[in-house]
């Protein structure tokens, strides 16, 4: 087998890195701003599945019972789980100071290690129709283990060859599904709990395909989309404000013509932003996997290169004193 070689082997100063790369944020801010934003999510649900229990409640009260059932179980199932998965998922450390460079490089190699002990493991639990990985990507994989330069290498290509393909058809699969729940629906609370719930479970299973999360400030920006979609959907609605009536106006005059043209709108609306918080999901992703190699590259000067550098520095110093 030809031995792979590292494009991104040039190295450079942690300086370099940071204005290039990744700014150091605050850790403390950006939990807490991702903790409001998940919360924001589960409130925008929790409001549209009250109003839905109310209008069945208004019409029989046993039903409206078991619809209230029906929304407590689903909003653990499809709200709560999902992103307390996603947040519990392990991720790379990518803002890096001088003191901490060290410390990040043997999290963000622990991480690497866990990954190809991961797909190593999903390949050979798995069918061969099931299988995400290619065989020979795997074995050269799992050949790497004794070499962790070799095994970078060998994860590199699944990532960018394997992994970006399923994920792909991920996004596809569940933009399908947004167009087609959403288009039939014809309640606006539903429609903001369908897309909700969607894009929800698509951002946990790129997650969960690519073994990792983004940072914090990755995962407010994904939420954020998130909700955004929810409340369009709501927005979108036939029965709702916002262009549902104003297409619904529009073609009152031709029977059914109104209810295709509004579903259409529906489903094709949510459905592109169920593609785009999977690309952009899929692109934070990649961003990091590329910025945690490339701190492998950041090199710190030694002890030896300090102290030339120090009297090169009292050298040239002493010789403008000098008297001309």
């Amino acid at each position: 087998m030809k031995k792979q070689q590292n494009p991104n082997n040039t190295k450079i100063s942690i300086a370099e890195y940071q204005a290039r790369c990744a700014k150091q944020e605050n850790n403390a801010t950006t939990t807490l701003l991702l903790q409001v934003v998940a919360s924001a999510i589960c409130v925008v649900v929790l409001v549209a599945m009250f109003f839905l229990f109310k209008a069945v409640y208004e019409i029989n009260a046993y039903a409206g019972y078991a619809v209230g059932v029906v929304c407590i179980v689903a909003f653990v199932a499809l709200f709560v789980v999902p992103i307390c998965k996603v947040l519990y998922m392990r991720k790379f450390e990518v803002a890096v100071s001088a003191s901490s460079l060290a410390k990040t490089k043997r999290h963000n190699a622990k991480v690497r290690q866990k990954l190809a002990e991961r797909i190593v493991q999903l390949h050979t639990k798995t069918s061969n129709k099931e299988r995400w990985y290619t065989d020979q990507r795997v074995q050269a994989l799992m050949d790497s283990f004794h070499n962790k330069e070799q095994m970078r290498l060998a994860l590199n290509d699944i990532y960018h060859t394997d992994i970006k393909k399923k994920g792909r058809d991920l996004i596809a699969l569940s933009a399908v599904k947004s167009a087609l729940l959403s288009g039939f629906s014809q309640s606006a609370m539903l429609d903001t709990m369908v897309v909700g719930a969607t894009n929800l479970q698509l951002v946990k299973d790129i997650v969960y395909l690519y073994g990792f999360r983004p940072s914090e400030r990755k995962m407010v920006k994904i939420y954020t989309k998130v909700i955004n979609a929810s409340l369009v959907a709501y927005g979108i609605s036939p029965v709702s404000t916002g262009v549902g009536k104003m297409v619904g106006s529009l073609t009152s005059t031709v029977p059914l013509l109104g209810t295709i043209v509004d579903s259409s709108i529906q489903g094709l609306t949510n459905a592109i932003f169920t593609i785009v918080i999977g690309n952009n999901t899929i692109k934070y992703l990649i961003e990091e996997y590329n910025l945690q190699n490339l701190i492998d590259n950041i090199s710190v000067p030694t002890a030896e290169e300090t102290l030339k550098l120090q009297e090169e520095v009292k050298r040239k110093l002493s010789t403008k004193k000098s008297p001309a």
